[in-house]
């Protein structure tokens, strides 16, 4: 797993090698794998990236999530249960931007088919609060026609020349397969960064119990808490 990560990255760099661009490499560690407020492992992971824009506009990386712990037997411990590839284009429309974006989800211990998703998501800046939009639609694996509305808001404070501290919140819409449709959960969240390093914390919030449940073992809404450290590089 770890030769089939280092091959996404150096594939994603090398297609943007001879373009203007910036990359930005990283590794987060956090106390849980959350996702769109579904724990997917309770436990300790890693989760290395690597981001590459282009001209400003095109974005494309790789993303992986390393499980130190199993979670109750649908998790395998020590290794990668899953690998992303991502790609963005991002257009100015007005005061503000819109962007299109395809995500393909590979789970490489467990067998598992891929999950494909396109997405559509928009952004403003205004009165100094970054606000955006997103709606991703499944279009293969176990997402397939589920939608997914997000909706967001955030604003970065510059505490001292290095040290910043970012405050944000969400707001998500549940469209799914086979189950009840409605507000999922929401999070609110602050993260400190100063040069490479990073430190956050994000308090997940269920809304309705029957649309937000726990995937993997039907336990229902687990960890409400993440706490991530972090660093990062862009050269």
């Amino acid at each position: 797993m770890y030769k089939k990560l280092i091959v996404l990255m150096l594939g994603c760099y090398a297609v943007t090698g001879s373009v203007p661009a910036q990359t930005k490499a990283g590794v987060d560690f956090a106390n849980a794998y959350i996702f769109r407020g579904v724990t997917v492992n309770d436990s300790y992971v890693m989760q290395p990236c690597l981001d590459v824009t282009a001209y400003g506009k095109l974005n494309m990386g790789v993303w992986g999530n390393y499980s130190f712990d199993d979670y109750g037997g649908s998790d395998n411990a020590n290794q990668f249960s899953e690998l992303d590839l991502y790609g963005s284009y991002t257009v100015p429309v007005g005061p503000g931007s819109l962007s299109f974006n395809y995500t393909e989800y590979t789970y490489p211990t467990s067998g598992s088919d891929a999950d494909r998703e396109l997405g559509i998501g928009s952004g403003i800046t205004a009165a100094g609060i970054s606000w955006s939009g997103s709606i991703y639609y499944g279009i293969d694996g176990s997402i397939d026609g589920a939608t997914y509305i997000e909706f967001g808001a955030s604003r970065a404070f510059d505490l001292t020349d290095k040290l910043m501290l970012n405050a944000g919140a969400t707001l998500a819409y549940l469209n799914q397969i086979g189950g009840p449709d409605g507000f999922s959960n929401f999070t609110a969240g602050l993260q400190l960064s100063y040069a490479w390093l990073s430190a956050g914390i994000t308090y997940i919030g269920q809304i309705d119990d029957d649309v937000l449940t726990d995937s993997r073992d039907g336990s229902g809404y687990d960890i409400n808490t993440l706490v991530t450290v972090g660093v990062s590089h862009s050269f």
